[in-house]
This record gives C-alpha cells, sequence and structure tokens, in this order.
C-alpha cells in the first residue's frame, strides 16, 4: 500500500503533462482557424484611445482631466 502512495504524486503529474501536452498541440494545430469578427475592430481602437489618454494623464493631468478632452 505504501507503494502505491509514493507513485500517485508521479501519475498526478503523467496525467497533468499528458493533458497539457496534448491541449498545447490541438491549440496550435487549429490557431489559423482562429480570427476576430467584425466589431473588435472597435475594441481595438478603443483600447489605443485609453492608452493615449492615460499617457496624457501621466505627462500633463490637467489637461486629460478637461472636458473637451475626456
Amino acid at each position: 500500500m505504501n507503494r502505491i502512495l509514493k507513485r500517485l504524486p508521479w501519475i498526478d503529474f503523467g496525467i497533468f503533462s499528458v493533458l497539457v501536452v496534448g491541449y498545447t498541440v490541438w491549440l496550435l494545430a487549429t490557431v489559423q482557424d482562429l480570427g476576430y469578427a467584425r466589431d473588435e475592430g472597435f475594441y481595438f481602437q478603443a483600447a489605443d484611445a485609453y492608452l493615449e489618454w492615460f499617457r496624457l494623464l501621466a505627462a500633463d493631468a490637467d489637461t486629460a482631466l478637461k472636458r473637451a478632452t475626456v
């Protein structure tokens, strides 16, 4: 019984490793089919606008917090 209990962590690690490798291979094999939907471009544009605003906030908080800028 003791030998079985000592081997369990290795069995768990082996199962985990097989699952990780299998999922990674499957994911990489199907990555060519991925894309982004038509509306996701708007999210990219909004993210860039937020990034620029945060940069302005760090550089010049007074200008960044004006109504026209916000």
